[in-house]
């Protein structure tokens, strides 16, 4: 497991944890998050061609919640429950057209504190629509978003989104992203599905 993140994160605004999961882990928790996306689970909210999601599966699974009180910081904060906002599994089927514009975390969800942290079940890049980012936006604060076709986003900038990296991560890494750094999700276009399952915590 790899925990010496905080400079990268500091610096760049996000960090990337390859093997945060052993073999082990990623498989049990893939196994267990599968059963949370089949029919009829009490946390499935959304399935569909593209997608599938679940959420609050923490408070639901001991099975779960006993891998993730486990993984050392950052989710030692997890201690203290009240400090999870939101923790959702997302299926990202293959060839999936869904995509979320460019963001950052605290403006979606009006909180000033937010660290979100995702750990990476199957491996995802470019071809799979995950992990757009721009390195050091996060120096740039909050900035203005608008609201079009019922989502958040930041308005147009050619300059600034053309700065944007696409980096591979393998099954069990681990992300982690600072408030205020610019990302988007794009279509699922490898013929793969995704998996990741991502918590929103107070840090």
């Amino acid at each position: 497991m790899t925990t010496n993140w905080g400079g990268t994160f500091v610096e760049q605004g996000y960090a990337l944890l390859p093997g945060f999961l052993d073999v082990k882990q990623t498989e049990q928790l893939t196994e267990l998050l599968n059963r949370h996306l089949d029919e009829g689970s009490p946390s499935r909210i959304v399935a569909n061609d593209d997608v599938s999601i679940c959420r609050s599966i923490l408070s639901r699974d001991e099975q779960v919640a006993r891998i993730v009180s486990g993984l050392g910081a950052p989710f030692d904060v997890l201690k203290d429950a009240s400090r999870l906002l939101r923790d959702e599994v997302t299926l990202k089927h293959s060839d999936s057209s869904r995509e979320y514009p460019w963001h950052q975390d605290e403006v979606v969800t009006q909180d000033p504190s937010l660290l979100t942290v995702t750990l990476w079940l199957t491996p995802a890049g470019p071809d799979e629509g995950t992990l757009e980012l721009i390195p050091g936006s996060h120096r740039r604060g909050a900035q203005s978003h608008v609201e079009q076709t019922g989502k958040i986003m930041l308005a147009a900038d050619d300059q600034l989104f053309s700065q944007a990296i696409q980096p591979r991560v393998e099954a069990g890494t681990a992300s982690i992203f600072h408030r205020h750094i610019i990302h988007r999700g794009m279509p699922n276009r490898s013929g793969r599905s995704v998996m990741s399952y991502v918590f929103m915590m107070k840090h």
